[in-house]
């Protein structure tokens, strides 16, 4: 009557919990193994969607062409914005500031899912 268990060996129980133990890291890294692959294809969808060369575009035109034809800015503007309009973007390029020898350059460029604005200065 000292022994109220039932069960007089316990090498079972150490083996389940073991078990249960082992079972427990598994599942949790096949967790942590599905989460790092949705964050990959996330990452890589957004690089995709990112319109890295028309905003390179915008930029060079503001950087290089532009200043050569100050004086036409409003009609290349609209034009800018024209055609990016027609791609469902809205893209433009105008002077902000003028000085004796340098303008200050806007660069604006939206679509569904990137905002972007940058303003430069570009010398005479």
């Amino acid at each position: 009557m000292d022994d109220l268990s039932f069960v007089k060996d316990n090498r079972g129980q150490v083996l389940i919990i073991f078990s249960l133990l082992i079972t427990t890291v598994i599942a949790s890294l096949a967790i942590l193994h599905a989460q790092n692959l949705l964050a990959g294809v996330e990452s890589s969808r957004a690089l995709m969607v990112f319109p890295k060369e028309d905003i390179r575009n915008l930029r060079q035109i503001g950087k290089s062409e532009l200043p050569n034809y100050i004086v036409y800015e409003d009609d290349l503007n609209k034009q800018i914005e024209m055609l990016y309009a027609l791609h469902g973007f809205y893209g433009s390029v105008e002077k902000v500031y003028e000085e004796y020898n340098y303008y200050k350059m806007r660069v604006m460029f939206s679509n569904s899912e990137v905002e972007y604005v940058d303003i430069f200065i570009v010398r005479k």
